[in-house]
């Protein structure tokens, strides 16, 4: 190597001498400069825990650290205790019987929620309709002698009324003895709760017009659409199924029987009297049903009301059932209904409970009567079938 070469590398050897010195350097200063603060530090804990001189010889530092550390444990302890647990079985039963007092109003509510989706209009008749204009007056013999000859086997309600001779704006009536009339009105009632009248019936109809006005001598202006009559049948029928469903509040006995003696005391005392069908009836002062009381519906060989059974007859449930649909709202059949009850409930001490007898909160019985039964009546009269009306009656009719 070259002298040059030789005092290259010298060089570079004293450079990381010089460097590595520096770095060696840095670190004692930092260490230097930290050991100072811990020795700081140590020395204001010592006065703390060993060289404080309290003004008394017997106050301790132990005694003044301990219940310092303790105390937080003392303070909670006794406040988880003495928060009570919540009564989950109170809570259920209240939640129970309010849910029973809703389920009373089934029957309403499930109205409701098919008018909701099936959006119903206005009804303004439940029959089909055909007029027959009569060629000459026929008296009432003629047309009685002509429907005679003819089958009439309908399951559904066909009905004929006549128009009086020279009246051509008259009113229908039905048919009379000795009356000339010059217009007959054969109708066919389209749906009931148990039927309606599909295609076949509905053109059976159509037959049998065609064969009364071929022995009159009589012609029919207007045929109706089969299809649409078939349709708006259905339709009938399908409102008359989720009208027909009673609400039904029973009383219960919880421990033992009734004697059906004591029972029917009860009832009578109250204006609720016993009819021929075993079913304790509360009328009006005109005589109209309002509701019926009838042996444990849920029970099917609870044996029905009869005078000459009440001796040894024992009941454990009583049923009333009010179907609000069959009264007119000027009756306020519901308000009958719980006074009734809530009298005879007190004179025999039993249990308010739903259909299902299921105990149920009498206040929130009340509370839904009044929105519930409100908004029932409402909807019928919507749709132009009010409570109690005839053309509901009829449509109820099995």
């Amino acid at each position: 190597m070259s002298e040059f070469e030789f005092s290259t590398l010298g060089m570079l050897l004293l450079l990381l001498a010089l460097i590595a010195g520096y770095s060696y350097w840095q670190v004692y200063r930092a260490q230097r400069a930290l050991r100072p603060r811990q020795v700081e530090v140590e020395v204001i804990d010592e006065p703390v825990a060993v060289h404080v001189e309290p003004p008394q010889q017997w106050v301790q530092p132990p005694v003044e650290v301990a219940p310092i550390v303790s105390e937080p444990e003392i303070i909670d302890e006794p406040l988880v205790e003495q928060v009570p647990p919540p009564d989950v079985q109170f809570f259920s039963q209240q939640d129970e019987s309010e849910h029973a007092a809703l389920t009373v109003f089934e029957p309403l509510m499930r109205f409701a929620a098919w008018a909701q989706s099936a959006q119903p209009q206005p009804i303004h008749s439940i029959d089909g309709v055909l007029d027959i204009v009569l060629s000459q007056p026929k008296n009432n013999t003629d047309i009685e002698r002509a429907l005679e000859d003819l089958r009439l086997d309908f399951d559904l309600p066909l009905r004929l009324y006549g128009r009086r001779a020279g009246q051509e704006l008259g009113v229908w009536q039905a048919l009379e003895t000795g009356v000339l009339y010059s217009g007959l009105r054969l109708t066919l009632q389209l749906a009931n709760l148990t039927r309606y009248a599909n295609s076949a019936v509905i053109q059976d109809w159509f037959v049998l017009a065609q064969k009364l006005t071929k022995r009159l001598a009589a012609t029919v202006h207007v045929w109706p659409d089969p299809a649409a009559l078939a349709s708006y049948a259905v339709y009938l029928h399908d409102l008359a199924k989720n009208l027909d469903a009673p609400m039904v509040v029973q009383l219960h006995k919880t421990v033992g029987l009734w004697p059906a003696y004591e029972v029917h005391q009860h009832m009578t005392q109250w204006g609720v009297s016993l009819n021929e069908h075993g079913q304790y009836v509360a009328h009006a002062q005109d005589g109209k049903v309002l509701y019926s009381v009838l042996n444990d519906i849920n029970n099917p060989r609870a044996q029905d009301f009869y005078k000459d059974a009440l001796p040894t007859m024992h009941v454990n449930t009583l049923s009333f059932c009010v179907d609000l649909a069959r009264v007119d709202v000027a009756y306020r059949p519901s308000l009958r209904l719980w006074h009734d009850l809530e009298q005879i409930a007190q004179g025999l001490q039993g249990t308010w409970c739903n259909a299902h007898n299921v105990p149920l909160d009498v206040a929130a019985l009340m509370s839904h009567a009044d929105i519930h039964i409100n908004a029932y009546y409402q909807q019928l009269h919507d749709i132009n079938i009010p409570a109690g009306s005839l053309m509901l009656r009829r449509l109820l009719r099995g």
